[in-house]
């Protein structure tokens, strides 16, 4: 094919040939030079100069390539060194000893930028959270000491092309550090899991490691391969970053650790036939070969897929397509010398690895937030190196999360995500689960091992220390806007439309209405001849704005499921008024209960609001359902922040106080519109809004347990009809109130004894009287008078400080000034009884 070509062409085709045949080929355009190139490899990352060459066209032409990713390097001459003459064979000698320093010095300059690098972007890290799109998008765990970038870090390296470059926000930082705990660069990903070494990496040997120091050492490539093995196994998993890098990281393990065993954690690059047959499985061989060590590798069916259409290689891959991690152990249960396998392409075992014992959970399954004993059982055999409460936390909590899958601490309990929402796990199971380390020994590998004594306190402690390792203070503070049915979150534009999307941990919501929703088939409003129809029908019957009533139910239905109450511009409390017995508004109330899990709904009165104990049950609650209110129950500041949404402080009996953000709906019902002990001020008014019911439903259109029998038998409907009334909430910003509401309000507002005795006791007026404007106090007293006179008890007059803030809410008071004699109150004058 080059015989037709010029000598020198002909020597750069034949070289460009050798190098291809050795698996390192590029679609670059190279111009032959005596220093050296770097270029991109076919089937490396987009980006990346992993290749480099020199040739010398002069005679005798020669030249060396290799591939930095693969640590090989090679090189060639246009002829065979024994038919050289003396003089070429030196030539060719000095030229390969030019080529060598060249490299070496080009290499210590990338080395050492790389370093400078590292330090940097290492500096400007924070620790990584859970949510990182991409241990979501792979099921991982945070692994102790991972990173994430915490700002945009710019940096410089040898590149001649691109010498100035920018490490971004977010992404992960997994360092690479030598044996003597050199850190000699990072690998950062990204949330699109794209991957990423600094210019000049210097990997051959070095390597990151999860997890402390355990008997037998597991050596993988990639940082989700390692962090699935260490979470199916409890190993130290070390971090060898590509299959090339295999056999150095393993050598300098054992010479590290002469005494521990070693298993190489292959990926089973089955389809893949260069640079050779199934590197994954070749190179963790020869690893395993050069240190006397084990090989384990994850086996699939033929034609498995993953979700996105990927072909699985790697135990993270195996994790996902079994769906559980006891598959991953299993095939370390498994590990065999590398001369037992015959074929590296296509290994088989004779009888395959076994599988997990439970089949995959399907996602329609009901989940068990309990750890699985198996793995608390399998931390008890390896033991404690020195047993204290922080040991014993640590090793727990990734026993847990290799178990659950996840595991966070938040609002004063642990969570765990269940394939759905974030679901609260038992505090009675979790100390079960210690009990079983009771026992354990400590120090195995010790001459005088001893055993853990696992007391009710030290329980408490190791708790409290787990708490601290997997706490997040806000992780339940903004969860995604939407309403969770059974398949998906059913989330919404700003014009209101409707898209459902698949659950996921980022999502952060902690329950699902029991129902699937779709788009096409499932009613937005009550289908005529339902009960959901018959309710509202008998409630509202002959009210001229019954169908505004109904759209605001459904508007604080849709509030309460898609996490909106405390979301939207002006959040407000519903509160059902109905002075007749057998109206439907408990029937109505009770709707919240039919479409909300029962650990959604809440039943808290604002009286026991000001009780630490007792509002801590709003936490995670997306609905408070109560009945009856009493006039000192409003009265508080409490009260007004759990509806907007505010920072509350609350306790679990026997555990620490925290704060949190509440983000119910609230529901109230009542006979009669009481009065208040502090008054009726602007900031309450601004906190409800009332639907009237007026008319008693006749025995004969009353059909019993209503609301049950629509969560039996009209869950999807119900489940629409909130998704209408959220989608509406949305497109306006706010709750639709009919008329009739705010009259009632008015209505409502009137009956405040300090609206009353303003009414009867105070004139507007542009200009002061001829005393001057009345002092405060000598209205207070008035007030005082008028209530005693009329019948209220001395504990309902409002303290002077309340009434003076009372008096700036009312719409006769323009303003009130202090004065050297007192403050007074400002376009009023104080007149006799009308």
């Amino acid at each position: 094919m080059t015989a037709h070509l010029p000598a020198t062409e002909r020597a750069w085709a034949d070289f460009l040939g050798a190098m291809a045949s050795c698996g390192i080929r590029t679609k670059d355009k190279i111009e032959p030079s005596s220093k050296i190139i770097r270029f991109h490899v076919e089937g490396d990352k987009k980006g990346t100069k992993n290749g480099w060459l020199t040739f010398h066209e002069d005679h005798p032409a020669s030249g060396a390539f290799g591939s930095y990713k693969l640590g090989r390097s090679e090189t060639w001459t246009v002829d065979k060194p024994e038919r050289m003459s003396p003089q070429d064979r030196a030539e060719i000698q000095r030229r390969m000893a030019e080529t060598r320093r060249q490299r070496e010095e080009e290499q210590a300059r990338a080395h050492a930028a790389c370093r400078a690098a590292a330090a940097a972007i290492v500096a400007a890290t924070e620790p990584a959270r859970q949510d990182h799109p991409y241990l979501v998008k792979k099921n991982l765990n945070v692994t102790a000491g991972l990173r994430q970038l915490a700002r945009d870090v710019k940096y410089e390296v040898t590149d001649e092309e691109k010498p100035q470059r920018t490490a971004r926000k977010g992404a992960l930082v997994i360092p690479i550090y030598g044996p003597d705990k050199t850190l000699h660069s990072v690998q950062t990903i990204d949330g699109q899991g794209r991957k990423h070494f600094i210019y000049g990496t210097n990997k051959k040997g070095n390597y990151w490691s999860i997890g402390k120091l355990t008997k037998r050492i597991i050596i993988g490539e990639g940082y989700s391969t390692c962090a699935t093995v260490h979470a199916a196994t409890g190993c130290c998993t070390v971090i060898a970053f590509d299959s090339g890098n295999l056999p150095a990281v393993a050598k300098a393990i054992r010479a590290k650790y002469p005494d521990h065993e070693i298993v190489l954690a292959a990926d089973n690059d089955r389809f893949t036939m260069e640079p050779v047959p199934n590197p994954g499985m070749t190179k963790a061989c020869e690893a395993a070969a050069e240190v006397a060590g084990l090989v384990a590798w994850p086996e699939f069916d033929d034609g498995a897929t993953l979700d996105d259409g990927g072909t699985p290689t790697d135990f993270n891959d195996l994790a996902a397509v079994r769906k559980n991690l006891e598959s991953v152990a299993a095939a370390f249960a498994a590990a065999v010398p590398p001369h037992d396998i015959e074929n590296h392409a296509d290994p088989r075992r004779e009888r395959p690895a076994p599988q997990a014992s439970a089949a995959p959970i399907p996602l329609s399954a009901p989940f068990r937030a309990e750890i699985s004993e198996a793995a608390v059982r399998a931390l008890r055999a390896r033991g404690f190196e020195w047993g204290s409460e922080v040991e014993v936390a640590g090793a727990f909590c990734q026993a847990a999360a290799r178990s659950l899958g996840s595991l966070i601490y938040s609002e004063g309990h642990f969570w765990t995500f269940n394939s759905r929402h974030w679901e609260r796990l038992d505090d009675q199971a979790l100390r079960r689960a210690l009990h079983i380390l009771d026992g354990a020994e400590i120090d195995p590998m010790g001459k005088a091992s001893k055993l853990l004594k696992l007391s009710s306190r030290m329980i408490d402690g190791v708790l409290r220390e787990m708490s601290v390792m997997t706490g997040d203070a806000t992780f339940f503070e903004n969860p995604a806007p939407g309403v969770p049915a059974r398949n998906g979150l059913v989330q919404f534009a700003c014009d209101g439309r409707v898209t459902l999307v698949p659950h996921a941990p980022e999502h952060r919501r902690r329950f699902v209405v029991d129902a699937d929703f779709e788009p096409i088939v499932t009613p937005y409003e009550p289908p005529g001849g339902s009960l959901l129809e018959r309710l509202f029908a008998g409630s509202f019957k002959g009210d001229h704005d019954a169908h505004e009533k109904v759209s605001l139910i459904a508007e604080t239905l849709g509030a309460a499921a898609a996490g909106l109450a405390t979301q939207i511009g002006h959040p407000k409390a519903l509160l059902l008024y109905g002075a007749c017995a057998g109206n439907g508004k408990s029937a109505i109330a009770a709707l919240f209960s039919a479409l909300l899990p029962a650990n959604a709904v809440c039943s808290i009165s604002p009286a026991d609001m000001n009780d630490k104990t007792m509002i801590v049950g709003l936490a995670g609650c997306a609905a408070n359902v109560a009945d009856e209110l009493g006039g000192k129950a409003i009265a508080g500041d409490i009260f007004k922040r759990a509806v907007t949404g505010e920072t509350v402080p609350g306790r679990d009996v026997y555990k620490p106080k925290m704060e949190f953000k509440p983000v119910a709906q609230h529901v109230f019902t009542t006979n009669s519109l009481p009065d208040f002990a502090g008054g009726f001020d602007r900031g309450l008014q601004r906190r409800f809004m009332v639907v009237e019911f007026s008319r008693p439903i006749p025995a004969a259109e009353i059909v019993p347990n209503i609301a049950e029998r629509i969560a039996r038998e009209e869950l999807e409907a119900l489940l629409g009809f909130a998704v209408t009334g959220a989608s509406r909430l949305v497109k306006r910003g706010g709750f639709s109130v009919p008329a009739s509401s705010k009259a009632a309000l008015d209505t409502w507002l009137r009956s405040d004894p300090l609206q009353q005795w303003s009414e009867f006791h105070l004139q507007s007026t542009s200009e002061p009287p001829p005393g001057g404007w009345p002092k405060t106090r000598e209205l207070f007293e008035s007030c005082r008078r008028w209530m005693l006179n009329e019948g209220y008890r001395e504990s309902s007059v409002p303290a002077p400080n309340v009434f003076t803030q009372r008096l700036r809410s009312m719409k006769l008071i323009r303003d009130t000034v202090r004065r050297s004699d007192g403050a007074r109150a400002i376009g009023v004058t104080l007149a006799s009884a009308r």
